[in-house]
């Protein structure tokens, strides 16, 4: 028996009912692929691709994510979203952690049918972003953002010129 998942780009995928992974460490393997396809793809529509179609429609991947409200990443994502999309308000969104993987995922929907999914990785501080500015036919954007905590002020400092 097959249950319709939501793949990416609104795809339904195949999937048997109560798709699962075998265990913690196929879901700590299918990160570690996310984040090496995140690193390395010119095109982002690949690791966002691989997001949605192997990891984000595992029973078991979702029942090890637990929502949190991330006060640094959720203001990288408004920004993102902003630049992206400058008339973007969001309106709802959901962070979900898995905390044993330093790993972020979660969507946004704004207020004019615009919806946003994104993930991001702690450890190196990197993430992607999804945009679609109309639900069921807008433009698709791919976004890949940086962002870290910092202890303090980042002040600038005296820059050295070069020889030549």
């Amino acid at each position: 028996m097959y249950a319709p998942c939501v793949g990416s780009f609104g795809r339904k995928i195949k999937r048997s009912a109560g798709r699962q992974h075998k265990g913690a460490e196929s879901i700590e393997a299918g990160v570690a692929k996310l984040e090496q396809l995140t690193i390395d793809s010119r095109d982002l529509s690949v690791p966002v691709a691989y997001f949605h179609d192997e990891l984000a429609c595992l029973d078991d991947f979702v029942r090890a994510s637990r929502s949190e409200k991330p006060e640094l990443l959720d203001r990288i994502v408004e920004a993102t979203l902003k630049r992206t999309l400058p008339g973007f308000e969001i309106r709802e969104s959901v962070f979900l952690r898995l905390e044993a993987l330093g790993f972020w995922h979660g969507f946004a929907r704004g207020a004019n049918q615009e919806f946003a999914a994104f993930y991001y990785f702690e450890g190196i501080g990197v993430g992607v972003a999804h945009v679609v500015e109309q639900l069921l036919g807008g433009k698709n954007h791919f976004i890949r953002f940086t962002g870290v905590p910092l202890s303090g002020p980042v002040l600038p400092g005296p820059v050295e010129r070069g020889q030549g």
